[in-house]
């Protein structure tokens, strides 16, 4: 167990050992995604990533470890798809093009956000979950109080959480049997977002241009 990260039996220090660490993890996220979490054991990561199983457990003392691990990973680096600057005069429409362009870019290159954020079940890996989700609401909550200071808390929370609900359910686009292209996804769920936040705010006295 580590400080740093307490789910860990050990943090990889050397060129090396980061090197395996990561290994196993880019081939359970690709197990996860292929097989599901549920259906994918120590033992098929440790083949995959061509590792011995104590070299695993040398890291990972169980699966569930492994999954806070990948998702803490890809926390860190999904920070930099966000745009920083969502202050007027950047208009939402704008934002929600670059926000979207840069997380099908990094899907692409870095596949997992949807597994993970529409992945249910066992209760022992929700928490990891959980904060990669709260991480997508904090930024929408975020640009809405910048774009619109008129909505308060609640109201920001609710336009953020029912947003990023949205996103969650037309992830099933980019898969079969939908299969769409990623420029049909993108368009259609900012068209949906859009239509979204355009009746929110109209339903609470804010008049504004979304096109």
């Amino acid at each position: 167990m580590t400080d740093e990260h307490p789910y860990l039996r050990n943090t990889p220090r050397q060129l090396r050992s980061r090197e395996r660490f990561h290994r196993i993890l880019d081939h359970a996220n690709q197990l996860f995604a292929q097989e599901g979490y549920d259906n994918v054991t120590t033992n098929h990561i440790a083949e995959a990533a061509d590792v011995t199983i104590g070299s695993l457990y040398h890291f990972f003392p169980n699966k569930e470890a492994i999954l806070q691990a990948l998702v803490d990973r890809y926390r860190e680096r999904l920070t930099a798809v966000f745009p920083q600057d969502v202050a007027p005069p950047h208009r939402i429409p704008d934002l929600l093009t670059k926000m979207l362009d840069n997380i099908m870019a990094f899907q692409e290159k870095q596949a997992g956000l949807d597994w993970m954020l529409t992945m249910t079940g066992n209760t022992s890996y929700q928490e990891s979950i959980y904060a990669l989700h709260d991480q997508i609401v904090a930024w929408v909550e975020g640009m809405l109080g910048e774009q619109f200071p008129a909505l308060d808390e609640t109201q920001r929370q609710l336009c953020a959480l029912s947003g990023v609900a949205i996103i969650k359910g037309m992830l099933s686009l980019a898969h079969p049997p939908a299969a769409v292209s990623v420029e049909t996804f993108k368009t259609e769920a900012h068209t949906a977002l859009i239509g979204y936040l355009t009746q929110f705010l109209r339903q609470r006295g804010i008049q504004t241009d979304l096109n």
